[in-house]
């Protein structure tokens, strides 16, 4: 099943393979001798999803290919980006992204890569859609609840996440920019300590990956008021989306997609995404991603292009809106 926001990104597919953005315009050459050698996979973010995704992903293609694939983890996640973008086109160096990889270029003011120039798209892996979690003190049951509360008391509450300029910070700010309430952030280092503080009490809400925080949900030590997309999730059932409660804008995905350096030949880039494709259609494979909250998508070349083109543009205009910065690396 297919993201709503992976279908209506197929409208924008012509404009981007037309301008040879992030889908590429790869020289066609036979990929008999392809896989060779090892291929090596990067992690834009190390740990978590990510890692769990990318090893899946990886020993379904080795068992395909008949080649070994291995998992590398590179930080910080702008360098392990960068790594991918700067290595030879030949389909040996693959990276499992997230919106990282996008956004940091976003943060600073002479990146080293450009994530649609550099890249050339292989599939969207899968998409979770960020939950809201707050501390069970806190008087709110629904995202209404905390709208409400929130606006009686300006910035009184406080939102932690993984650092200043992380998915789960911006996810934060388009809550605020949507419903014009004032909270204060708290980056922290990790999510995992974000999460730790919203247990004990010391921040009351938080934007989180589902896959984070579901222990902590369902033993009762925080509560979920809503999912940040437009389907409920089998993890949490009861809890509603922030399109079905009046807020069709709030949406903000976790999400893995598969790219190469961009000048991969096409031939490559087909094979690996119709092995992809085929990983993510296998009942195991589906049901170990949706034990971590994660949806299997499985897309074109296209329409990943398409859909990281407009991540770009709606998160370019989350940051400019807040004036989010951050420290050179």
């Amino acid at each position: 099943m297919k993201s709503r926001s992976v279908t209506s990104h197929r409208l924008m597919c012509g404009l981007i393979c037309a301008a040879a953005t992030i889908a590429g315009v790869h020289a066609q050459v036979p990929t008999a001798s392809y896989p060779a050698r090892t291929v090596k996979i990067v992690l834009s973010s190390p740990g978590g999803g990510t890692d769990i995704i990318a090893r899946v992903v990886a020993d379904h293609l080795a068992r395909r290919l008949g080649t070994q694939f291995i998992v590398e983890s590179r930080q910080p996640n702008i360098a392990a980006s960068n790594y991918v973008a700067k290595s030879p086109p030949d389909g040996y160096t693959l990276m499992v992204a997230t919106a990282s990889y996008i956004v940091n270029t976003l943060l600073h003011a002479n990146p080293p890569y450009d994530p649609v120039r550099d890249f050339s798209a292989i599939s969207l892996l899968g998409v979770t859609p960020i939950t809201v979690v707050v501390h069970p003190s806190l008087p709110t049951r629904t995202i209404a609840d905390l709208i409400k509360l929130a606006q009686a008391n300006p910035n009184a509450l406080n939102y932690g996440s993984g650092g200043i300029g992380s998915p789960l910070h911006l996810a934060g700010e388009l809550f605020s920019q949507t419903t014009g309430v004032k909270m204060v952030h708290v980056p922290f280092r990790g999510t995992a300590n974000a999460a730790t503080d919203l247990q004990a009490g010391r921040i009351q809400v938080m934007f989180s990956s589902t896959t984070s925080v579901l222990p902590w949900i369902k033993a009762g030590r925080i509560r979920a008021i809503a999912v940040m997309g437009t389907r409920p999730l089998a993890e949490l059932p009861g809890v509603p989306t922030t399109a079905a409660s009046g807020l069709p804008r709030l949406i903000a995905n976790i999400w893995y997609g598969m790219v190469a350096p961009r000048g991969t030949p096409g031939s490559v880039i087909e094979l690996l995404n119709q092995n992809v494709v085929h990983a993510l259609q296998q009942p195991d494979i589906r049901e170990r991603l949706a034990g971590l909250g994660v949806e299997p998508v499985g897309s074109s070349p296209a329409e990943f292009a398409a859909f990281a083109a407009d991540e770009r543009a709606r998160w370019l205009n989350v940051i400019r809106t807040a004036n989010i910065e951050v420290a050179p690396q």
